[in-house]
């Protein structure tokens, strides 16, 4: 966890938000300012949003490592629309929030099973009594599957904020 935080404090995104940031609390704050910072925090969340609707349109074929990115610029997506949530229309943002943290846990709980199956199949030859616990896993890891496609389809069908 150390290492991912790490990495993510590290990253260009990261740090370009932060120095976006800086720029904008240094600006003036006139009516300007709040509305072209309003429309550039929105297309980046407009691009976020659009990278997400083409995965959720192909989540089922996507393999493993390509789910979990989705789950990630899923949660970028809904920190960066809570940074921003002020400027933007409460309603829309409660709807659109609302529909993220759906498709967020089913992902989240998929990747748990995907997560909890990788250590099990270690014990496997030293606890044969696992193979219980990994054919359950792998029964639900199906349904969850089934289950984080359509949530994540759901989100992706509404617009973004406008």
């Amino acid at each position: 966890d150390t290492q991912k935080l790490t990495k993510l404090f590290r990253s260009f995104n990261f740090n370009y938000l932060v120095l976006s940031l800086i720029q904008f609390i240094e600006q003036d704050s006139t009516e300007k300012t709040k509305t072209s910072a309003h429309k550039l925090a929105l297309k980046k969340i407009s691009k976020l949003h659009q990278k997400i609707q083409l995965d959720a349109q192909n989540y089922l074929n996507l393999d493993i490592e390509a789910r979990h990115k989705t789950r990630k610029n899923l949660k970028r997506l809904r920190y960066s629309l809570e940074f921003v949530s002020s400027l933007c229309d409460k309603k829309a943002v409660k709807k659109y929030l609302k529909l993220i943290k759906l498709a967020q846990e089913s992902l989240g709980l998929y990747n748990d099973f995907i997560v909890a199956e990788e250590l099990l199949t270690k014990l496997v030859n030293t606890q044969p009594q696992v193979w219980f616990a990994l054919g359950w896993i792998a029964a639900e890891k199906q349904r969850v599957l089934q289950q984080s496609q359509q949530d994540l389809f759901d989100f992706a069908q509404i617009s973004t904020l406008q």
